[in-house]
């Protein structure tokens, strides 16, 4: 279940994949929580990938079908008009006047047509605008170039927002907004956040989730265990390329792994610690890029003090000296969290997340 700062986050991406303009104090709280939070990373991350999806092209037959289409739609509107006029010159000159504001209204201009192949959108404007088409035709028209548009712009075009007019406001573009200042200009307009290549933090570590225990990856590359993998984990591996990566179980305890990589493996060792001398092992929400810290598992909501409140309450110390935090009426025998900011040494040394340590045993 996500925590209410996840739920906060992800409806500020979702607004501003939308288009709406946002608060930089709304940006900056949306940042830092996305930069620390694996869900919510994923959650833009999948963002930035529909907005970066290419519409599907039309086919020489559908373009060349609704060019004729508005050919003969505009031909016979010609016709009629020129027998109106006959009849009513005055009138003539009114419908051929409101024709003309529609027809480069709703088929030649607007962001409605700027994605689209500029060849064949260009020739229907000048058929309608050439033939001198009613107001009521250039809008039926316009309707068929639109039908056939749509296929085109699909969701790039549903999702790129407009331009914001608006004092100190800031537009969060979804697919990026990691390491960026979010400072309104002394100008008073809006600033917009660039978009590029969605990067992790660069201090969270190598780390992959598999079977929800987290594993640290080693740097150096290894030679996997015959065979193929058993398992699949999702990961970018450094790459930011996020694939399916084929997974070896080296030890029996399943402590030890080997990651598929393109040209070798990595070795990547469970992450642990001891409590009365029995090992617990780190768990988190899903992981699939490095960089990212791990987090409290989807079950648990991010306390809202330092000392754990509401969510849990102290326990004593690990092995290690570390404080450690069980949920309201448990025992540290079914798990137990670190609070953020761990001493040095700590596996966790370095995170701003609550973290959850469960018994580990070896499978049967």
């Amino acid at each position: 279940m996500n925590s209410p700062e996840c739920i906060k986050a992800q409806e500020i991406v979702s607004a501003a994949s939308d288009g709406e303009v946002l608060s930089a104090e709304d940006v900056r709280l949306a940042k830092a929580h996305c930069s620390e939070c694996a869900s919510c990373t994923s959650f833009v991350r999948g963002l930035a990938s529909i907005r970066n999806l290419s519409g599907p092209q039309p086919t020489e037959s559908a373009v060349a079908a609704t060019v004729a289409a508005i050919r003969e739609i505009a031909t016979s509107a010609s016709a009629a008009q020129e027998q109106s006029a006959a009849g009513d010159a005055s009138d003539g000159i009114a419908a051929g006047d409101a024709s003309d504001g529609i027809a480069a209204r709703d088929v030649g201009g607007g962001s409605t047509t700027k994605d689209i192949s500029p060849g064949w959108v260009g020739e229907a404007q000048r058929i309608l605008q050439g033939k001198g088409a009613l107001a009521w035709v250039g809008a039926a028209a316009s309707i068929v170039v639109i039908a056939a548009a749509g296929t085109i712009v699909g969701v790039n075009y549903l999702l790129e927002p407009p331009t914001p007019v608006a004092e100190n406001a800031t537009t969060l573009q979804a697919d990026m907004f990691y390491d960026q200042p979010v400072v309104p200009p002394a100008n008073g307009e809006p600033a917009e956040i660039q978009p590029e290549r969605a990067q992790a933090p660069a201090n969270g570590g190598r780390f992959i989730v598999f079977n929800g225990f987290v594993y640290e990856v080693d740097e150096r590359r290894a030679r996997p265990p015959a065979g193929d993998p058993t398992e699949t984990i999702m990961s970018d591996l450094g790459s930011e390329q996020i694939a399916a990566r084929g997974v070896h179980i080296s030890s029996e305890d399943n402590t030890i792994l080997f990651v598929a990589a393109e040209d070798g493996a990595y070795e990547a060792r469970l992450v642990t610690r001891t409590l009365d001398r029995n090992l617990y092992a780190l768990r988190s929400s899903p992981i699939d890029m490095f960089g990212v810290w791990p987090t409290l598992p989807t079950e648990f909501t991010t306390p809202e003090s330092p000392d754990g409140s509401p969510v849990f309450e102290s326990a004593g110390t690990d092995d290690r000296g570390a404080q450690i935090f069980v949920p309201v009426g448990k025992t540290p025998a079914e798990g137990f969290a670190i609070a953020p900011e761990p001493p040095t040494g700590d596996p966790m040394a370095g995170s701003q997340n609550w973290t959850w340590w469960a018994p580990f045993s070896s499978p049967d």
